[in-house]
């Protein structure tokens, strides 16, 4: 009765411990996302900037003609 009672308890501490390891799956899963997420808007904001000072160079050759 003892051994069952102790295994009882060793599959429950499993399952726990399988939940928590699966909602930190899914925590560090969101992240990824968000990051990747993150890193393409960095992205389009750079080119924004680029294309930015593409007309600021443009703007001060014709002011230099």
């Amino acid at each position: 009765m003892i051994k069952l009672d102790g295994c009882k308890e060793e599959i429950s501490l499993l399952e726990s411990k399988i939940e928590r390891l699966n909602d930190v799956s899914l925590i560090k899963d969101a992240m990824m996302e968000m990051h990747e997420e993150k890193d393409t808007n960095n992205q389009y904001i750079i080119k924004q900037l680029e294309l930015q000072v593409q007309q600021y160079d443009h703007l001060s050759d014709d002011l230099t003609k």
